[in-house]
């Protein structure tokens, strides 16, 4: 589940990942057995790249949600966060409507929060949509 872990994952284990077979893993282990590759990933990570993994429970848990966010989040980005939701299956929207699922509700919320609190729509904070998407 971790880039981490694919860097010292056996061919045997790589070819035992659902959906992928020996042409793949093979590949798979090319690829991360070139130092100049594992380079170019470090550098990646290092400048910002954020790699963000989901599963296909987490996709379907999410799929079709709407989220909305206000205020500011602590440990994400607005960027980084929309990305996240969008992978995870979820819509993100700028404005709280009857139609949207979550509110997520970062320090010194604005007015969107108390337009989900008139609609009924669940608030949630940045941990637990944290929780919810695996990160």
């Amino acid at each position: 589940k971790t880039l981490n872990r694919l860097y010292t994952a056996t061919f045997d284990e790589i070819n035992s990942i659902n959906g992928i077979g020996p042409v793949a893993a093979k590949s798979l282990m090319d690829f991360f057995n070139n130092r100049e590759n594992l380079n170019s990933m470090e550098h990646l990570i290092k400048n910002g790249v954020n790699i963000i993994y989901t599963t296909k429970e987490q996709e379907t848990l999410l799929a079709e949600k709407t989220f909305v966010l206000t205020g500011t989040l602590e440990t994400l980005t607005r960027s980084k966060a929309k990305d996240a939701i969008k992978m995870a299956g979820g819509k993100v929207s700028g404005s709280v409507s009857s139609r949207t699922d979550y509110l997520v509700a970062g320090t010194t919320p604005g007015v969107k929060f108390n337009r989900a609190k008139e609609l009924g729509i669940k608030i949630i904070n940045e941990i637990t949509l944290r929780e919810l998407l695996g990160i």
